[in-house]
């Protein structure tokens, strides 16, 4: 699952995982077992800065896909996209992606109040900032994200679990055919 902070990847991605009977992987988490110090993601970027953060992330990634025995779902990080070495490998494995994209009002109110200190892209803005940046990102990150996607869910309608069902559908569908 590839989108947005605040997209719903991580909450879906289990839930999912578990309507499928398939291992859920967080790339966020991943990235910590490749850094020596096992830092979360969070602490990464802050202590060591966003391009470092993105080499592990796309070491993660790598070893994810190149791991058949923890296939399943896998929940990444919002900014997974911008990096080349990372959209080239989803661009190049036959695993589906679904893009979870919802509104730029939801990603604001999913990620306002203590959820907005974990972010360090959105730690420390007021809610016009953290709305700006928002808008911005997503705006920025849109056209990746529709690249290597193979299909969009509104992850904003609806509750979580009703998501993991639409996409539990269509996964189900998609592989009928």
């Amino acid at each position: 699952m590839i989108g947005m902070m605040g997209s719903g990847k991580s909450t879906i991605g289990t839930l999912l995982s578990e309507k499928m009977a398939l291992p859920f992987s967080d790339l966020d988490q991943r990235v910590a077992l490749e850094d020596p110090r096992g830092r979360a993601a969070a602490d990464l970027i802050l202590e060591e800065g966003l391009e470092h953060f993105r080499e592990l992330e796309f070491k993660a990634l790598r070893a994810w896909l190149n791991d058949t025995s923890e296939r399943g779902v896998l929940a990444t990080g919002g900014g997974v996209v911008t990096q080349a070495g990372s959209i080239g490998l989803l661009l190049d494995t036959q695993i589906p992606i679904v893009w979870l994209h919802p509104s730029v009002e939801v990603l604001d109110q999913r990620t306002a109040g203590a959820n907005q200190e974990q972010r360090p892209l959105l730690r420390g803005l007021n809610p016009e900032e953290r709305l700006e940046v928002l808008g911005d990102l997503l705006q920025e990150r849109t056209p990746l994200y529709r690249r290597a996607a193979s299909w969009t869910i509104d992850s904003g309608i609806g509750d979580a679990e009703e998501v993991a069902r639409m996409i539990e559908r269509s996964l189900g569908e998609a592989s009928a055919s």
